[in-house]
């Protein structure tokens, strides 16, 4: 599906189920940022591009209060997070 706010868009696999209130989207994480130079998107499904500078009143991450709208994906389908090539940060010594 992809998910937009008026800060960012992003692609993540999503399933209704009836533990979760209509209305409301619960997200994983996802991967590192991955956008796609064409489209803006992306790819990897974090939640930081959703949420851009936005604070909370008690000046936390939005995390829990952005406002995004859900569509239907109709491009190339989600590879699964599993598949994609591991990318590690590590100093050399």
């Amino acid at each position: 599906m992809l998910i937009t706010s008026k800060w960012g868009k992003c692609l993540r696999p999503l399933m209704v189920i009836d533990t979760i209130m209509p209305g409301v989207l619960a997200m994983g994480q996802g991967a590192w940022v991955e956008i796609d130079e064409e489209t803006g998107i992306d790819m990897a499904g974090s939640m930081n591009v959703l949420c851009g500078p936005k604070l909370t009143p008690t000046g936390y991450q939005s995390y829990n209060s952005t406002i995004v709208r859900v569509d239907k994906w109709d491009g190339e389908p989600l590879q699964p997070d599993y598949l994609w090539e591991a990318r590690e940060v590590f100093e050399e010594e």
